[in-house]
Order: structure tokens, then sequence, then C-alpha cells
């Protein structure tokens, strides 16, 4: 057991996963919304809804992460897709 708590290492794995996709692309937002001709009123909207929206995908992104490693720490992924295969032969 880790002396930290769990929900302080999913927080720190999830702002770990956000720095790497969510920041570079918040960085670069306004760029592409130069490239793209977006009009310069509504800049403030995209950084906003990025910097809100981003964080929230990845934290969503945990919890199916950790349903799906809990489900095949289990073995019922493998039960499931074994079921599958029999089945349909």
């Amino acid at each position: 057991m880790s002396p930290q708590p769990l929900t302080a290492l999913v927080f720190a794995k999830v702002m770990a996963h956000w720095v790497t996709t969510g920041l570079p692309l918040l960085l670069l937002s306004p760029l592409l919304a130069i490239q793209l001709y977006l009009p310069v009123e509504a800049f403030g909207s995209l950084l906003l809804a990025l910097l809100l929206g981003t964080p929230v995908l990845s934290l969503i992104g945990s919890i199916g992460a950790g349903l799906t490693s809990a489900c095949a720490a289990a073995g019922c992924f493998c039960r499931c897709w074994c079921c599958r295969c029999i089945l349909r032969s």
C-alpha cells in the first residue's frame, strides 16, 4: 500500500495526462483560431471552453480507465470475450 491516498494518485495521473494533451491544445488554440478565421471576440470563449472542458474530459476518461482495468484484473473481460467467441462458433 502507498502512503499517499488513492484519490491523490488518481488526480496526479489525470493532471499529468492533461498537461501532456490538454495544455498543448490550449496553447495552440489561438494560432489555430487565427488560421481558421475565428473572430477575435471569440478567443476568450474558446480559451475558457478549452480550459474547463479538457480537464473534465480527462477526469471522465479516468473513470473509464478505472472501470476497464478493474474489469480486466477481475477477469470478466476475458470471460465475456471467450463466451462471445464460443457462442459465435
